[in-house]
């Protein structure tokens, strides 16, 4: 009985294992032709997403100076990096700088935006401030500089007080000590920027084609003969912050001095003396601060006063 059990044990097993078999490996094939299908399928399906386009411009300097006639890298980055070179560029004024080859060209002085656009809009901008060349410059105090620029301007930028190069002496035949002094015959323009805190004696002696000189409210002392035979500037501003003024300091002058304060104020400047005179016989003491000045002075006032002035559309205006 045992002998026939095992059998029909073994006969069973024989059976299941021949109709399983095939079964599974059946399925297995079915299995990789249905995804090589799907993947036959894939191919066949064209592709409609667009590449990337720029996500970002960036300039390392938002603002840019450039003098006339040269030329300064303008450096940029471009997200994607492999899309820089389908960036364009241009100038919202060609006339005063442009940008080619990776460089903004100044052509004449004052200021323009250079706007580098991806084919997708993205943009960024650059503002670029175009100067003149300078001519040269040098020292004019501790901490002071003075540049001459080949369109006549006289600028002098930093901190501080010019250099005194004469001790309150008036020298007469004058005796040349301003290091800037041959460059005063052709300037244009004097600026004095803020941050300056004095103008030196005979500062700017022999001004004689400057038509605009504008002095920053930081300066608090005017050096005797600072403008002697600056004979053709238009106007001059002044401001309430001056506390001091050297004698003679408008000598030979017949321009308006726009004192931006009351006459109670302009009262309360202390005028300096000389110590002495060389060369003509003058008593030193009768020299004031208006020796020789042919001009006007006049005072700031809101409302119409004799002899006051204002503001009109920016520009100092004597009241009518």
């Amino acid at each position: 009985m045992k002998k026939l059990c095992a059998v029909l044990l073994a006969s069973l097993l024989l059976v299941l294992t021949v109709s399983c078999s095939p079964t599974i490996q059946e399925t297995d094939l079915n299995d990789e032709k249905e995804v090589s299908s799907i993947e036959d399928q894939l191919a066949t399906i064209p592709t409609t997403t667009e590449p990337l386009g720029v996500e970002a411009i960036i300039f390392l300097e938002n603002e840019l100076d450039v003098v006339v006639g040269e030329t300064v890298p303008l450096l940029f980055e471009v997200i994607p990096a492999d899309l820089k070179d389908s960036i364009k560029w241009t100038s919202s004024d060609d006339s005063t700088a442009k940008y080619f080859g990776g460089e903004v060209l100044g052509k004449r002085k004052g200021s323009c935006i250079i706007t580098a656009t991806a084919d997708n809009g993205i943009s960024a901008e650059c503002i670029v401030t175009v100067g003149a060349k300078v001519v040269n410059s040098g020292s004019a105090g501790e901490h002071v500089t003075w540049t001459y620029y080949d369109d006549h301007s006289l600028v002098f930028n930093g901190t501080g007080d010019m250099e005194e190069y004469y001790d309150n002496i008036w020298y007469e035949p004058f005796n040349v000590l301003i290091p800037w002094h041959s460059y005063s015959a052709t300037a244009k323009e004097i600026i004095v920027e803020d941050g300056i805190t004095s103008l030196a004696n005979f500062a700017f002696l022999d001004a004689k084609a400057c038509e605009k000189i504008s002095i920053a409210d930081s300066v608090s002392s005017i050096g005797y003969c600072s403008f002697q035979k600056a004979t053709n500037i238009k106007n001059l501003i002044i401001g309430k912050n001056v506390t001091k003024i050297g004698a003679a300091a408008f000598s030979d002058c017949d321009f308006i001095i726009h004192y931006d304060g009351t006459a109670e104020e302009f009262a309360t400047i202390i005028i300096e003396k000389l110590k002495e005179c060389i060369g003509p016989d003058i008593d030193i003491e009768s020299v004031t601060w208006d020796r020789r000045f042919t001009g006007k002075l006049a005072y700031y006032s809101e409302t119409h006063e004799p002899g006051s002035w204002h503001y009109v559309d920016g520009a100092p205006t004597l009241w009518n």
